[in-house]
């Protein structure tokens, strides 16, 4: 059942991420080029959430495998920042920061989806309840 839901919401969103990366930016201004870049990553994160949703049978059946893959930390974080920036309550202080000494220190072995599963879970918690 949650595969048939899965699939049915699959097609409208790709209608849309065909739509965001069809969209020129070139005359767009700073403010809408971060938008833009904002809604390209999130109907991305979504289509992956989707393609999870897909993929319940493996879970249920304790078949899921994690990808190790080099994940550079620091590009992860921007992409997350751009994406819940549109979101953030006035008032509220979201920056990031990440003191890498080395541009070794960047990458990690991990499943990047999985990372970005996490760190938008406690991003969206922090967000939710930090009063402005």
């Amino acid at each position: 059942m949650t595969a048939y839901f899965a699939h049915e919401l699959r097609n409208p969103l790709s209608a849309m991420d065909s739509a965001l990366n069809a969209m020129p930016d070139e005359d767009l201004s700073g403010p809408g080029k971060e938008l833009l870049s904002g809604m390209k990553i999130c109907a991305s994160f979504m289509s992956s959430i989707m393609n999870n949703l897909l993929d319940v049978r493996k879970i249920e059946e304790g078949k899921l495998t994690l990808r190790q893959k080099p994940v550079n930390m620091e590009h992860l974080i921007k992409s997350l920042h751009r994406m819940f920036l549109p979101n953030v309550r006035k008032g509220v202080d979201f920056k990031w920061h990440a003191n890498f000494s080395s541009k070794e220190q960047r990458w990690v072995i991990g499943d990047n989806h999985r990372l970005q599963q996490i760190f938008t879970n406690v991003i969206t918690n922090a967000l939710k309840y930090t009063m402005s």
